[in-house]
């Protein structure tokens, strides 16, 4: 299982941690649950993160997932552990979505799914988890979750080494130093997997945050992909990126109804392949961290 590393993390058992320094407060708030807990005050943290989860806290749902996790406070119980993290990753928390990947790769707490740890990863990649982008390089390079594709591997081991990762930073020269040329054939589109007629989107500076993710098939070559995102009543361009990974993060109007989106594979020599358009549409939810997408007819695409 995968570990998360940083100044503010501790380690156990693969998954990201919470660490800082507990002094009593007049009024629960996520962060005094986590000085609760790093102080030792289990139960404390129990309590305060409850309490918020009740309100749809992300945070909060992430330091229970904790708890049960590591059994502190509480009876180890990976699977309740597991619900608590996905249901704080549906929010787009990052070290939510990291934990729940190292989960399913795992195996701890759900059944094991390489396929829908490569998604997770790629998940909390798009949202800057140096971690997770690592992760996702060794996934791309071993053809484990996802098709073995060099090139997708070094984008995410890069991305992972940009930030300031040294494992990723040693094992992109080693990737690097071993490439081989390989002929150029034809392209093959990638395979849009996130969303899929439904989403969760995390409001990101005043704007919904949606997580746009795609599987790289084996490529003979490198490539680059353009990400289009259509929104509002004429389906006009809300987003557009062009991108070596295989996930972003596209902020859409939060006024939007609903979207389209699909994903242009484009090769050294300007060749394209390209995917269908995929739909998706948003919702305000309940709790003040998210809001839901789906729809329950899709809308014409562009032709």
């Amino acid at each position: 299982m995968a570990l998360s590393a940083g100044p503010a993390c501790r380690f156990a058992a693969g998954m990201v941690l919470l660490g800082l320094c507990w002094t009593p407060a007049a009024a629960a708030t996520p962060e005094d649950g986590r000085r609760a807990y790093d102080a030792g005050h289990f139960s404390d943290a129990l309590g305060i993160w409850a309490d918020l989860s009740r309100a749809g806290n992300a945070e909060a749902e992430f330091g229970l997932g904790l708890l049960y996790d590591l059994g502190n406070g509480t009876a180890e119980d990976p699977e309740t552990a597991f619900f608590w993290y996905k249901t704080a990753a549906k929010a787009g928390l990052p070290d939510a979505e990291f934990n729940v990947a190292a989960m399913y790769d795992s195996g701890r707490g759900v059944s094991q799914s390489v396929e829908k740890a490569a998604l997770w990863y790629a998940r909390a990649a798009a949202r800057g988890h140096l971690r997770a982008a690592y992760d996702l390089g060794l996934l791309y390079e071993q053809g484990e979750g996802v098709p073995r594709n060099p090139d997708a591997a070094v984008a995410w081991l890069r991305k992972a080494a940009e930030g300031g990762l040294p494992a990723a930073a040693s094992r992109l020269k080693l990737l690097q130093a071993s490439a081989v040329a390989r002929p150029a054939g034809q392209l093959v589109g990638v395979t849009l997997a996130v969303p899929n007629l439904n989403a969760t989107l995390k409001l990101a500076d005043g704007n919904p945050a949606v997580e746009l993710v795609w599987l790289a098939p084996a490529e003979p070559q490198p490539v680059r992909y353009d990400v289009q995102v259509l929104g509002g009543p004429n389906l006009k361009p809300v987003f557009s990126a062009s991108v070596s990974t295989t996930a972003a993060v596209a902020k859409v109007p939060a006024n939007g109804d609903f979207y389209l989106w699909k994903v242009d594979t484009v090769g050294p020599n300007g060749a394209q392949a390209t995917t269908d358009w995929s739909w998706f549409s948003t919702t305000p939810a309940n709790g003040p961290h998210q809001a839901v997408a789906s729809a329950p007819e899709a809308p014409h695409a562009p032709r």
